[in-house]
C-alpha cells in the first residue's frame, strides 16, 4: 500500500518534471519550425464545436486555428498519468503541444478559446509520427467574426436556466433544435468525455457532455472548470462519480 506521503512525493516530482518541460516549450519553437514545420495536407474540420487530430507522441506539434488566434487553453489532467503540456504563443496565437511520458493508446481533450470568444474542443491522439502543424478549419461563415458575449451574470439567467432544464430532461419543444450525437469518447484527465447532444434556441447553444469515470477511485466533477470564456452557464448531474459511473455536464453559450 502506497503511503500518502509517498504518493504526494510522486505527484510533486511529476509536477516538477511537467513544469520543466513547459519552460523549454517556447524556447524550442524555432528549432521545431526547422525540424518539423510541415503542415497537414488538408485542414481538420470543426464539427459541432469539436475536432480530432493526430499529433506526435514524442516531438513538439503545433495547433493553428485558421483565421483566428488562440488566446487561452484549458485541459483536464489525470494527476497519476502522463501529462499533456500546452503553451500558447501570444505573438502568433498558435499552440505548441507535447507530452511528458508514455502516451501510447491514450487521447487528450483540450479546449481552445480564440480571440472571437469561440471555444473549440480538440481531441488530440498521440501517434508515432513526426511533429507537424495541425491546421484547424472552422465554419467559414463565422470565421474571424468578433462576438461580443455577455458576462455569465447577465440578465439572461432565466433563459439559461430554462435551457439547462430542457437539456437535463432531454426535451425539445417547438422552437428548440435538438441533435443527438454519436461522437467517440476522448480522454480528459480521469474521465472519458463525449458530446452527447446539442441544443439550439433563441441565439443560444447548449451542449450535453457525457463524462465516464475511467479510474478505480471516486472522482469529483468540478463545474467551474468548464467556465471558459464564452460559456454562460454550467450545470452537472452529479458532483462526484463512482468508478465507471457516467455523469453529464450541461453547457450553454451564445451563438
Amino acid at each position: 500500500m502506497i503511503l500518502a506521503a509517498e504518493r504526494a512525493h510522486r505527484r510533486a516530482n511529476k509536477m516538477e518534471a511537467s513544469m520543466n518541460v513547459a519552460k523549454i516549450f517556447l524556447a524550442g519553437a524555432a528549432a521545431w519550425a526547422l525540424l518539423a514545420g510541415s503542415a497537414q495536407a488538408d485542414p481538420v474540420q470543426v464539427r459541432n464545436g469539436r475536432f480530432e487530430a493526430p499529433v506526435s507522441a514524442n516531438q513538439m506539434s503545433r495547433v493553428v486555428i485558421l483565421g483566428e488566434k488562440i488566446v487561452e487553453v484549458r485541459k483536464l489532467d489525470d494527476p497519476e498519468g502522463p501529462q499533456i503540456i500546452v503553451e500558447a504563443s501570444e505573438a502568433t496565437g498558435d499552440v505548441f503541444v507535447g507530452f511528458d511520458g508514455d502516451v501510447a493508446g491514450k487521447t487528450f481533450s483540450v479546449f481552445f478559446i480564440t480571440n472571437t470568444g469561440r471555444t473549440i474542443q480538440g481531441v488530440l491522439v498521440p501517434a508515432a509520427i513526426d511533429g507537424q502543424t495541425v491546421q484547424v478549419q472552422v465554419d467559414p461563415a463565422t470565421q474571424g467574426r468578433i462576438e461580443q458575449r455577455p458576462d455569465r451574470r447577465s440578465p439572461y439567467q432565466e433563459t439559461l436556466t430554462g435551457l439547462i432544464r430542457l437539456m437535463f430532461n432531454g426535451e425539445s419543444p417547438e422552437g428548440v433544435v435538438r441533435q443527438v450525437l454519436t461522437e467517440k469518447e476522448g480522454a480528459a484527465g480521469p474521465f472519458a468525455v463525449r458530446v452527447a447532444e446539442t441544443y439550439d434556441v433563441a441565439g443560444f447553444r447548449g451542449q450535453v457532455l457525457e463524462l465516464r469515470n475511467t479510474t478505480d477511485a471516486k472522482q469529483a466533477v468540478v463545474g467551474d472548470s468548464f467556465f471558459v470564456p464564452g460559456v454562460l452557464a454550467v450545470a452537472v448531474s452529479a458532483e462526484t462519480l463512482e468508478p465507471r459511473q457516467v455523469g453529464r455536464v450541461f453547457l450553454v453559450e451564445e451563438h
